[in-house]
């Protein structure tokens, strides 16, 4: 509130069908200042992540891709327990973001191969 947005979607689901993925944002906004469409995810975690990052330029992608529009800014909002909170912003991070995603399931597979080599070799 303290920047007055003017709210366009909360808790929208969006997916990339192709990709398999699909994730529900917490925000999407006008600002009243620089008439940017702003993609906002709320974070109660103690620390930034990474991943935090990849998962904001994923939900601006599927977000254009389910045909609402392009995101001009991404941003993450860390909220504290006693009510304060800092804006981070995100920088434009979609191909690592995708790279990211392309890590987790080959590390998924290399993690299933070696079950399956432990398993065979305990037998």
């Amino acid at each position: 509130l303290d920047t007055e947005p003017t709210p366009v979607h909360s808790e929208l689901v969006v997916a990339d069908l192709d990709l398999g993925i699909a994730g529900r944002l917490d925000l999407v906004y006008l600002d009243p200042k620089t008439g940017q469409t702003v993609l906002c995810d709320l974070k109660t975690s103690k620390y930034a992540s990474g991943k935090f990052a990849a998962q904001v330029a994923l939900y601006a992608r599927c977000y254009a891709l389910c045909g609402f529009g392009r995101i001009d800014r991404m941003e993450i909002v860390q909220a504290a327990e006693d009510g304060s909170y800092r804006v981070l912003a995100v920088e434009e991070c979609e191909w690592e973001a995708l790279v990211a995603v392309e890590c987790y399931r080959v590390a998924g597979r290399l993690s299933g191969q070696l079950r399956r080599a432990v398993k065979e070799a305990s037998e």
